[in-house]
């Protein structure tokens, strides 16, 4: 099936709706520690003894979850941090891990205002929706336990997707079109093939492994869209468009 008619059937399988409500949050907070916690290692499981994975940015932060309708179950998430004008949040977590580096705050050598800036992180998909159909039974669950017709499983790559749709979303709907994030060198030419030109804004270093911080603005993501997501992109702002009012 070709990319277009995928992406016209990802949300009759699933969809992207505002965590902004403790319930789901707790959704988003629980999918997270599944993949970074137990999956990855990248946190502590000592450290989040409810199962939860959580830090100082989520309370500040804007959350998106990715579900699947029939099962009722957190396939992905997302979050963009708000750069704050007013010293409620001093610094974002990439402006700590490049202290002094003008790039992070001035892409292109010009002066951007803070309340234009935000970092995207803790994009992740469940391990259940990333393992080939018919694969052994893994740790965090066998995908087949879904119950899932081919044409549906065939949407599942598509998921990973909307996650970074999502995030674009997030960043127009809140007027933040400088979007930050500390990446793998290998994700900004894997996204490209959307529409996504990341600029590399600091060195690579061992964080979580290989990255380095990126930045891409809203607006060049917009215009380099592949046409057969457009309309995808569409459907998630408009029910991501609740968070922002709620939020406001």
């Amino acid at each position: 099936m070709k990319i277009a008619n995928l992406a016209q059937h990802f949300l009759d399988y699933f969809e992207v709706v505002p965590a902004n409500t403790p319930e789901l949050k707790k959704e988003v907070y629980r999918l997270r520690y599944d993949v970074y916690c137990k999956e990855f290692g990248y946190e502590s499981i000592e450290e989040h003894p409810n199962g939860r994975e959580t830090d100082e940015y989520d309370s500040y932060s804007l959350h998106a979850l990715v579900r699947h309708k029939a099962s009722g179950l957190g396939a992905g998430c997302t979050r963009i941090i708000p750069a704050d004008p007013n010293g409620r949040l001093n610094q974002l977590p990439i402006e700590r891990l490049y202290p002094g580096n003008p790039e992070i705050c001035n892409p292109s050598g010009q002066k951007i205002p803070r309340h234009s800036i935000c970092e995207a992180s803790r994009l992740c998909v469940h391990g259940q929706f990333r393992r080939r159909h018919g694969e052994s039974s893994s740790r965090l669950g066998n995908i087949n336990s879904l119950h899932c017709s081919p044409q549906e499983l065939r949407t599942f790559p598509l998921i990973s997707v909307s996650v970074s749709l999502a995030t674009t979303a997030l960043t127009e709907l809140t007027g933040r079109p400088y979007m930050f994030a500390m990446m793998e060198p290998y994700l900004p030419r894997l996204l490209r093939r959307i529409g996504y030109e990341f600029i590399q804004a600091g060195d690579e270093m061992d964080y979580h492994g290989n990255r380095a911080g990126y930045y891409v603005e809203t607006g060049s993501v917009l215009r380099n869209f592949r046409p057969e997501f457009m309309d995808l992109y569409c459907g998630i702002r408009q029910t991501l468009a609740v968070l922002v009012k709620t939020a406001a």
